[in-house]
C-alpha cells in the first residue's frame, strides 16, 4: 500500500475516534434510555454519507445493548426514541447534508480532526 493511502487510513481512524469521544462528551446519556451512553450511532450510516460522517448532529448516543439491538433486530422502538426529541430543523439539516457529495482526501480528514478537536 502506498504511503498516502496509509496516511488517509490513519487520519480516518483518528477522526472516527474523535467523533465518538466528542459525541459522548456532549451527550453522556443514551438518547433512548437515559442510561450512561457507551457508543455513538450514526443516524445516517457513515457508509452512505461522508458529509454526515463527522457531523455531531448525526451522532446518536446509545448504550452498547441499544446499539446492538438496533442493528441486529431493527427495533422500531429504538428508532422512534432516537428521533423523538429531534426538531424539524434537525431533520431538514440531516436531509440536506445527506445529498452532499464529498471526496475524502487527507486534507478533508485533517480539517474534520481539527474541528472535532475544538469541540
Amino acid at each position: 500500500m502506498n504511503k498516502q493511502y496509509q496516511k488517509i487510513k490513519r487520519a480516518r481512524a483518528k477522526a472516527d475516534r474523535l467523533f465518538q469521544e466528542v459525541c459522548l462528551k456532549l451527550n453522556p446519556q443514551s438518547m433512548v434510555s437515559g442510561l450512561k451512553a457507551e457508543v455513538t450511532h450514526h443516524f445516517v450510516p457513515k457508509s452512505l454519507c461522508m458529509a454526515l460522517r463527522y457531523d455531531i448532529e448525526n451522532g446518536i448516543t446509545l448504550t452498547n445493548g441499544e446499539h446492538f439491538s438496533h442493528h441486529t433486530k431493527g427495533d422500531p422502538e429504538i428508532y422512534e426514541k432516537m428521533t423523538a426529541n429531534k426538531t424539524a430543523e434537525w431533520f431538514v439539516h440531516i436531509r440536506n447534508k445527506r445529498h452532499e457529495i464529498i471526496k475524502p482526501t487527507l486534507a478533508w480528514y485533517e480539517s474534520k480532526i481539527e474541528s472535532l478537536t475544538k469541540k
